[in-house]
């Protein structure tokens, strides 16, 4: 831990300038977040569970310093599947009555989208159902 001490310090007034800066992401990949965004929104709706202007501002500088930190192997898709499951889901809870269909439809978006951990996360929801029941937050 001694030579870890301070290596950081260096990155501090950065990280402090890039946490207020306002984000801009390139037009294509704006275009492709606000797509999603609307299919995922209308996934929750019908429960109540659909996000607002705040969350979807969070979502937007997440995929921009994903993008940023990741660098040349960055996927939409990975940035994207880490906010389904971050931002999206852990409101999730539920009669099987009640979740059945937004998981169904919710699997349906993550398959199409290529987001396989929160596939896997809505997968191992919909085994728990079968008690008739089941929420985000695993025991």
């Amino acid at each position: 831990m001694a030579l870890l001490e301070g290596q950081g310090a260096g990155f501090g007034a950065a990280f402090v300038a890039e946490a207020a800066a306002e984000v801009q992401l390139k037009s294509e990949t704006a275009a492709e977040l606000k797509a999603r965004l609307v299919e995922v929104f209308a996934a929750l709706a019908p429960i109540g569970a659909e996000f607002g202007f705040r969350t979807a501002y969070e979502i937007t500088r997440f995929i921009h310093f994903h993008d940023k930190l990741t660098g040349a192997g960055w996927q939409f898709n990975d940035a994207l599947d880490a906010q389904v499951l971050q931002k999206l889901m852990p409101k999730l809870h539920g009669s099987q009555r009640r979740l059945e269909p937004v998981l169904k439809a919710l699997e349906a978006f993550c398959t199409a989208h290529q987001c396989n951990a929160s596939l896997e996360k809505i997968r191992r929801m919909q085994d728990r159902l079968k008690d008739g029941f089941t929420s985000f937050a695993e025991a």
